[in-house]
C-alpha cells in the first residue's frame, strides 16, 4: 500500500509531541513493507525532497508571509494576516494537488495541517483517495489550536474562532475517517459540528518506544517527598497555579518541587519569583534524569490538554501523577491508584493532594507499582501501529 502522511513539521523540525509520535508511526508503517512518503512544510520556496532515516520526505515552501516553525514573535498585524491566509490557503492546496498526482497514494493520513490549511482536504478528496485525519490538538476549531482564553478552556467557539473557522465545518466533511489521540479530542470536535460525515470516528491512544527508563526507588525510609513539573512554561499549562499552591504550603518542610522546561523569558521571570529553598527551576532536563529525581509528577493543565505525553512517560518510569481533570488527562490516570485528579478551578484540591501524599508517604510505594502496571499500553508500539495499518486497509477497501 502507498501511504502519504501530511504534517506541518517533520524531523528534524520538531514542534512538539505530535512530530515525535508521527515519526514513530511513519517508520513503523514503512518497516511493515508499505511505501510511505511524508509531505511537510519548510521556509524555502519550491519543492525539496530528501531521505530522513530511510523515509522519503517532501518539503514544500510555505505560501504565507512567514514559516511559523520557531518564528520570532511577530507583530499582531503580521499574525493576523498569517491566520487569515491560513483559513483557506489555495497555494498550499495546489502544492498538495501536485504531490498527489506524482505519488498517487492509496491512502492519505493527515495530522497537523497548520500552514497547509483545511483547503487540502477537498483537493485530496478530488483524487478519490480516502483521508484519515488524526486530531492531535484543536486547530480545526481554534487558530491557536488550544481553545483557551482568559485563563479558561472554551467549550464552544468564541466569535474570533467562528470567524477564522467559517469554512471548516463544511471542509471537514471531505474527511473519510477521523481519529482522536484521546476520546476527549474526538468528541469535542464532533460536539462542535466538525467531521460529522466521517465514515469512521475512533480514538487511538498514542504509544511510544522508550530507549531507557528509570525505575523508581522504594520510598520507604525517606522523609522528603519530591514533586516535579516538566513541560512548557506557559499560562495554559497551569504552572503558576502549581507554584502559587505550593507557596501556600510553606509550612510543610518535608516536600520539595522542581520545575523543568522553558517558556517566554518575561513569563519565566514572573514564575521565578516563587523560588524558595525547596522550589527550584532546572531549565532543560532530560526525561530520564528528571523522572529519576522526583516521586510525584504534577500536570496542572488549565486548557483541555488532548493527550500530554508527559503523563504516560511518567507512568512508564513508575512515577505517579497528580493531574488536572481536563482534556485527555483523565483517560490515563486511575484516580487513587496510579495518581490523582483535581479540578484546576479548585486549587484547594491540589493543595489537599500534596498534603495527603506528604502525610502518608507509604502511599507512594503502592502508587509506583500501580503506575508501572498501567504503563504497558503506552509502550506497545506494535499494537498501536497495527491499529493504524488496519484502519488504512479498511478505508482502502471502503473506497474500492
Amino acid at each position: 500500500m502507498k501511504i502519504l502522511f501530511i504534517n506541518t513539521l517533520y524531523s528534524p523540525h520538531i514542534g512538539g509531541g505530535a512530530e515525535v509520535i508521527l515519526k514513530s508511526l511513519v517508520e513503523g508503517v514503512a518497516e511493515r513493507g508499505h511505501e510511505v512518503c511524508v509531505l511537510t512544510t519548510c521556509a524555502d520556496e519550491g519543492i525539496h525532497t530528501e531521505i530522513v532515516d530511510g523515509i522519503k520526505v517532501i518539503r514544500v515552501g510555505i505560501k504565507n508571509i512567514y514559516w511559523n516553525y520557531k518564528a520570532d514573535k511577530k507583530p499582531t498585524l503580521h499574525r493576523l494576516f498569517w491566520h487569515l491566509r491560513d483559513i483557506y490557503n489555495a497555494g498550499m492546496a495546489a502544492m498538495v494537488d501536485k504531490i498527489m498526482r506524482e505519488f498517487q497514494p492509496d491512502v492519505v493520513n493527515t495530522h497537523n495541517v497548520v500552514g497547509f490549511s483545511a483547503a487540502i482536504w477537498p483537493v485530496i478528496r478530488k483524487h478519490g483517495v480516502p483521508i484519515i485525519q488524526v486530531l492531535h490538538d484543536q486547530y480545526a476549531l481554534c487558530p491557536n489550536s488550544n481553545m483557551f482564553k482568559a485563563g479558561q478552556p472554551c467549550e464552544t467557539q468564541c466569535t474570533k474562532c467562528k470567524i477564522f473557522r467559517i469554512p471548516h465545518k463544511t471542509l471537514s466533511n471531505n474527511v473519510d475517517c477521523i481519529v482522536g489521540v484521546s476520546d476527549f479530542v474526538l468528541k469535542h470536535h464532533l460536539r462542535n459540528g466538525l467531521f460529522t460525515q466521517a465514515k469512521i470516528k475512533t480514538a487511538i491512544i498514542n504509544a511510544k518506544s522508550f530507549k531507557s527508563v528509570s525505575l523508581p526507588k522504594p520510598f520507604a525510609g525517606r522523609k522528603n517527598v519530591r514533586f516535579g513539573y516538566i513541560g512548557g512554561l506557559v499560562p495554559a499549562k497551569g504552572v503558576e497555579l502549581l507554584l502559587r499552591t505550593f507557596s501556600h504550603l510553606a509550612g510543610l518542610t518535608d516536600i520539595s518541587l522542581v520545575i523543568a522546561g522553558s517558556g517566554p523569558s518575561d513569563y519565566v521571570r514572573e514564575l521565578e519569583q516563587y523560588k524558595t529553598d525547596n522550589l527550584r527551576f532546572l531549565g532543560y532536563s532530560s526525561p530520564e534524569v528528571f523522572f529519576s529525581n522526583i516521586d510525584v509528577l504534577v500536570v496542572p493543565s488549565l486548557w483541555n490538554d488532548t493527550l500530554p505525553t508527559v503523563v504516560f512517560e511518567s507512568l512508564v518510569n513508575g512515577v505517579p501523577v497528580i493531574g488536572s481533570s481536563r482534556g485527555g488527562i483523565p483517560e490515563m490516570i486511575e484516580d487513587g491508584k496510579n495518581g490523582f485528579l483535581f479540578d484546576p478551578d479548585r486549587p484547594e484540591e491540589l493543595a489537599g493532594l500534596i498534603r495527603k501524599i506528604s502525610a502518608q508517604p507509604a502511599l507512594l510505594d503502592a502508587m509506583q507499582l500501580a503506575a508501572l502496571q498501567s504503563a504497558p499500553r503506552f509502550m506497545d508500539v506494535k499494537a498501536w501501529i497495527d491499529q493504524y495499518i488496519n484502519l488504512f486497509f479498511e478505508m482502502q477497501s471502503k473506497n474500492d
